[in-house]
């Protein structure tokens, strides 16, 4: 399953990744219980399922 994080979130989800600078965000990560939570509010999207790993990965423009 892929999911787009709207763009007007990219400052909120650099706050939820604890990022530092821009660079952080091309790579992938595995997402805590809370990070999915606040990442299925913010797209209306049931993301995780028992028993899965959720993984954020970063892609360029």
């Amino acid at each position: 399953m892929s999911i787009d994080i709207p763009p007007h979130r990219e400052n909120d989800l650099a706050q939820l990744m604890g990022w530092q600078t821009p660079e952080e965000g091309i790579y992938g990560y595995d997402l805590s219980a809370e990070q999915v939570k606040t990442l299925e509010e913010w797209t209306g999207i049931a993301i995780e399922s028992p028993h899965s790993i959720v993984q954020l990965i970063g892609v360029e423009d």
